[in-house]
């Protein structure tokens, strides 16, 4: 407990001192998607929730991890989407393009307090092994008890990770909502670990399946064919000849509800123009300044989304980010400068190296091939300057000695930025691989206007305090037992908000959400059973332990006349299992085999309490009823409909669809439709 006050001081006197960070969210959501009217899911329950803050900058540079982080949505219909990152070292490579949907598990490096080295996807430091399950840029680790043969997630969130790939092939990955990420799993020789190279399928908790196909035996080299969902959508990657990872030339989602494609196929004839991204290279000859090779070149890597809208990217000879034209601009908008580490190409001479940091003030003498940018270092690609409409923003990298007492040897990571208007950003935390426990990855971000973020200094690592710049903050709490031990799930139960002494309020405002001491369903477990707001009200909740699908809000008493005293109004919500259809890969109209659960019905009482399925008082009971069509196809479980009921009378919407989801008509309830058309 010590240990965390005292990091955490640290941290909050680096933030004033130091400035913070401005982070506008780069996500690069691309505007103007087709918005399918998708079936009705699972309802949720209103939680208390934190203030929004970003960990990157307005030039798309994390202030985490000091490098560029570019995230670009360019497909999605219905359930599958196609959503490409950038990876550290190499951003874009060509051949080597890493997007959401590929996944694997890895063993971690165990290391010790006092010696560790080399540069791992993760590291733990118990006595029993670690394993790091991935999705896309998602990560969780999880412990092995090798005498129990039982995983526990590091970071204490209620996930958990299972193990059957002696009897099937498979090991699972379990998210705290209950989400599962399977994978095609084994166990290497003499090694009790699953490790993994390729998802499988993932399993929401209503039933929505993405099965995966893959070019040859799937593996970490294996390339996505496509990704089947069960309500009849599929993604389909398509590559200039034999398939290879990370080299796809484009994606075309597909309804396959309106047109037939084999999954397993290497390509597919279509006759209908479905949403489509593309990915295009054009090789451009460069010089460094320093050596010319044969081969070196820089690349313009182009991404067009499903809209036509291009990313626009130059890339270095080791494909690292150079400059980025965003789809609204017709010339490169920002300019980056990074980190070079070079030598020649037989080794013989050795470059400075320039922009490069590593601790004491010097920099990092392990070198690179420029040509083959061979194991790049953690200095490889961090961003020491961007140019935006002639402005400049400075960056800086340092690491340095943190707690130095026995048994503890760790040190410290600190990144800054400067804008034109002469203000800081800064984020900080701790560099030690294995010592998350102690100190946690990050300690805190700061923004330019002196606002900021501290976090608690442990695995799970969440936002503690929120620090408001002209005074005043908030504080988050998680949820703890009666002894005050940690629950293992990391759900937010408490905020407190302290206003700045200087704005006229007064008081702390409190707002709490309690959950379930055990854990019983982890699709509802982890959702609150209620939740009390600022006004020292309640609302209750209740859910369905299969699919996690809200089943009553009991909201806070009212006074109604009608009733002659105070009733607590309450919406009830059921649900269906429904199966999709679409054609198969011979274009035969076909059932899909795993259900959806879908919202079936929504009512609550006009005037008086619930009372049972139905209401106190007579005629009072306001039903929705959800449509979905008929039980053939094509059908890929989008609402067709609803219906509202009370007092006897019904009022029916009615909706139609096009091939992509979009909405293109309507029928009234001033119509008086007895039912809704199958199409």
């Amino acid at each position: 407990m010590s240990l965390r006050r005292k990091k955490r001081s640290v941290t909050r006197r680096k933030m004033r001192a130091g400035a913070g960070l401005a982070t506008i969210t780069c996500a690069l959501a691309t505007s103007g998607f087709y918005s399918p009217a998708t079936a009705q899911s699972a309802t949720a329950a209103i939680v208390i929730t934190l203030p929004k803050y970003e960990t990157l900058d307005e030039n798309h540079v994390s202030l985490f991890t000091g490098k560029i982080q570019m995230t670009i949505k360019a497909l999605s219909l219905g359930d599958v989407s196609f959503t490409p990152y950038s990876y550290n070292g190499p951003h874009f490579a060509r051949g080597g393009i890493y997007d959401q949907n590929y996944g694997s598990v890895y063993e971690c490096s165990n290391i010790s307090d006092s010696s560790y080295i080399g540069i791992t996807p993760c590291a733990g430091r118990t006595p029993n092994p670690t394993i790091q399950a991935a999705l896309g840029q998602e990560r969780a680790s999880f412990t092995f008890n090798t005498s129990t043969q039982v995983y526990t997630p590091e970071a204490l969130d209620g996930s958990s990770f299972t193990d059957t790939s002696t009897t099937d092939g498979f090991c699972t990955w379990i998210k705290k909502d209950g989400t599962k990420v399977v994978y095609y799993g084994h166990r290497p020789s003499g090694d009790p670990l699953c490790v993994a190279d390729a998802v499988a399928k993932i399993v929401q908790p209503d039933g929505r399946t993405l099965t995966y196909y893959y070019y040859g035996t799937p593996s970490n080299t294996a390339p996505i064919l496509s990704i089947a969902s069960n309500t009849g959508y599929m993604l389909k990657y398509n590559y200039s000849g034999t398939p290879v990872f990370g080299s796809e030339a484009s994606v075309v989602a597909i309804n396959r509800a309106y047109e037939s494609c084999d999954p397993a196929a290497v390509s597919c004839t279509l006759t209908n123009a479905w949403p489509t991204a593309t990915l295009s290279w054009q090789d451009i000859p460069f010089d460094d300044g320093f050596f010319q090779l044969p081969d070196e070149h820089h690349h313009i890597f182009t991404l067009q989304d499903q809209t036509n809208r291009k990313h626009v990217f130059e890339l270095d000879n080791n494909f690292r980010i150079i400059t980025y034209q965003p789809p609204e601009a017709t010339a490169p908008v920002y300019t980056y400068q990074e980190c070079w580490p070079l030598r020649s190409q037989d080794g013989s001479t050795n470059y400075p190296l320039s922009n490069c940091g590593a601790p004491g003030g010097t920099w990092n003498p392990q070198a690179i091939i420029y040509r083959d940018a061979q194991l790049p270092t953690l200095f490889f690609d961090d961003v020491w300057g961007v140019i935006k409409n002639g402005q400049t923003w400075t960056y800086n990298h340092d690491i340095e000695d943190g707690c130095q007492t026995p048994p503890m040897k760790c040190s410290v990571w600190s990144h800054w930025v400067r804008n034109p208007l002469g203000n800081y950003a800064s984020a900080s935390g701790n560099s030690t691989p294995g010592l998350e426990h102690e100190m946690g990855p990050t300690g805190g971000v700061g923004s330019y206007d002196g606002s900021g973020v501290l976090f608690e200094q442990t695995v799970a690592n969440p936002p503690v305090q929120f620090v408001r710049p002209m005074g005043g903050y908030l504080n988050a709490t998680y949820d703890e037992d009666i002894t005050g031990g940690r629950i293992p799930r990391y759900n937010l139960t408490q905020t407190t908000d302290n206003p700045n002494p200087n704005s006229g309020t007064t008081g702390t405002i409190i707002k709490k959400a309690h959950y379930t001491v055990g854990c019983t369903s982890i699709v509802s477990c982890n959702k609150p059973d209620y939740v009390v707001d600022a006004n020292n009200n309640q609302t209750d909740y209740t859910y369905d332990n299969t699919h996690g699908g809200l089943l009553t809000e009991t909201d806070p008493a009212v006074y109604s006349a009608a009733a002659g005293g105070n009733v607590r109004p309450q919406k009830r919500y059921t649900y269906v299992q429904r199966y999709a259809w679409y054609l198969n890969s011979s274009g035969t109209m076909t059932r899909d085999t795993n259900p959806v659960w879908l919202l079936a019905t929504e009512s609550y009482c006009r005037l008086g309490a619930a009372s049972g399925s139905g209401c106190a008082l007579a005629n009072d009971e306001v039903l929705t009823t959800y449509d979905y069509g008929p039980d053939s196809g094509p059908n890929n479980l989008m609402l067709r409909g609803q219906a509202v009921t009370t007092a006897g009378q019904t009022h029916r919407v009615c909706f139609g669809h096009d091939k992509i989801g979009n909405k293109i008509w309507e029928v009234s309830a001033n119509a008086n439709a007895a039912s809704c058309p199958a199409f």
